[in-house]
């Protein structure tokens, strides 16, 4: 049985962004989201972000927030497990 690759991705930022040194700016922010949601996505997705003209100028929240928005409507990211509920606890009188 082949092995499922956790996940996959790549990173498209064009020269429409900037020079090299924002365009690598922005490689690195996208490249930490995509590091500290990891475990969040399933499995076996390959995945290839593209950086648009307006991305130098976000910050990292924003972008972050971009990202997940992206990730949860496209429906990569695993589900959350329900919370269950507290049994309560027998008290002894």
């Amino acid at each position: 049985m082949p092995q499922v690759a956790e996940f996959g991705f790549g990173l498209v930022t064009g020269r429409k962004i900037g020079g090299a040194v924002q365009r690598n700016r922005v490689r690195r922010l996208l490249r930490e989201i995509i590091r500290a949601h990891r475990a969040e996505i399933q499995p076996g997705w390959h995945l290839v972000t593209i950086a648009r003209w307006r991305a130098p100028e976000a910050s990292y929240h924003e972008l972050e927030s971009d990202w997940l928005h992206l990730a949860k409507k496209l429906g990569i990211l695993r589900k959350a497990a329900p919370s269950q509920p507290i049994a309560p606890t027998a008290s002894a009188t």
